[in-house]
């Protein structure tokens, strides 16, 4: 069976910085909320235009 497959990159965006960027410019309280939600995420030390992940779209033709 063929298949298309669409793909697109994510690049990071200037708003995901505000959580997924360096951690040094995080208050403690924020990190500290942040590490309590999300404990085992390590999604950190991202800048403007990083690619973070993709999209993919799949259908048989």
């Amino acid at each position: 069976m063929q298949t298309y497959r669409y793909i697109k990159a994510l690049p990071t965006q200037t708003l995901c910085i505000s959580c997924h960027g360096n951690p040094d410019n995080l208050s403690q309280n924020f990190k500290a909320k942040l590490h309590e939600l999300y404990s085992h995420d390590k999604a950190t030390g991202y800048a403007p235009g990083d690619i973070r992940g993709a999209i993919t779209l799949k259908r048989a033709l």
